[in-house]
């Protein structure tokens, strides 16, 4: 009887089983990060490139201001966004103008519909909705360039000249409004990774304080006080003693020719 040589072994073919191995779960990819914790990890990919902007260079980007009341300025001033192509100063612009906006709101100097409608200049949509995505953007912006300044144990310079630098630092991300309001809901973790970074050194340069609120002050030819930014977006009274931030942004800016002749300087 003959019999199979020695070594070989058959094997057989089994559809059931091939279809199984064919099931077999595919790895799947992590899941997406929330919105808001993506564009907090792209403001600290910006910190960590380490770019520099100095504080002259962004006031040297706002436009020569005709003298007139502050709605009039902030008009102006969204116009003046539409037409800027450079991220950077384009979002500083945007914080300066909705924090601006805001404090005409809240002050009661102007209605909430004259404000929404330089405000619409601005928007990626031309819904109201929207239009307080951009506001509570300005709040934690601010509150971050704040919060941020005031937890470095180094005050050798002053306050205000580290709130200056978180200024800078932040707009070097080149961030828009738009951003901020992104994170605005889920702002206090946002705030917490921000103020984990450590601060970067001011840029080289003539040392000029960016703040918001003095430049409100001088662009509004002292129609709004830095004080009233103060006072709405919770800057803390260690700013209101020390005028010296004004002293210096209004140096700078008639440097750079953009202080219109009836500004004035509170001192």
């Amino acid at each position: 009887m003959d019999q199979d040589p020695p070594g070989i072994m058959f094997v057989f073919y089994n559809p059931e089983s091939n279809s199984q191995s064919s099931k077999r779960p595919t790895p799947q990819p992590s899941e997406a990060k929330p919105k808001w914790e993506s564009t907090v990890d792209r403001i600290l990919n910006g910190l960590r490139s380490n770019r520099q902007h100095s504080a002259v260079s962004f006031l040297q980007s706002l436009p020569v201001f005709s003298a007139g009341e502050p709605l009039a300025i902030a008009q102006q001033l969204s116009e003046d966004i539409q037409k800027d192509t450079n991220q950077e100063t384009k979002g500083f612009k945007e914080l300066v103008l909705v924090t601006l906006c805001v404090v005409l709101h809240q002050c009661n100097i102007h209605t909430p519909e004259q404000v929404d409608e330089i405000l619409l200049r601005i928007s990626r949509t031309q819904t109201t909705r929207y239009l307080d995505v951009l506001k509570r953007g300005a709040k934690v912006a601010n509150e971050v360039i704040t919060e941020w300044a005031m937890q470095q144990n180094d005050f050798d310079d002053g306050v205000l000249h580290l709130l200056g630098r978180a200024t800078e630092a932040l707009y070097t991300t080149r961030f828009s409004i738009h951003h901020w309001g992104i994170i605005a809901d889920h702002k206090q973790k946002s705030k917490q990774r921000i103020r984990s970074f450590p601060l970067p050194v001011a840029s080289p340069g003539p040392s000029v304080p960016l703040l918001i609120p003095p430049v409100i002050e001088l662009i509004t030819s002292g129609n709004i006080k830095s004080d009233e930014v103060y006072q709405c977006f919770e800057y803390g009274s260690t700013c209101f003693a020390d005028s010296d931030a004004i002293v210096r942004i209004y140096s700078a800016l008639q440097t750079v020719g953009i202080t219109n002749s009836h500004s004035e300087v509170s001192v």
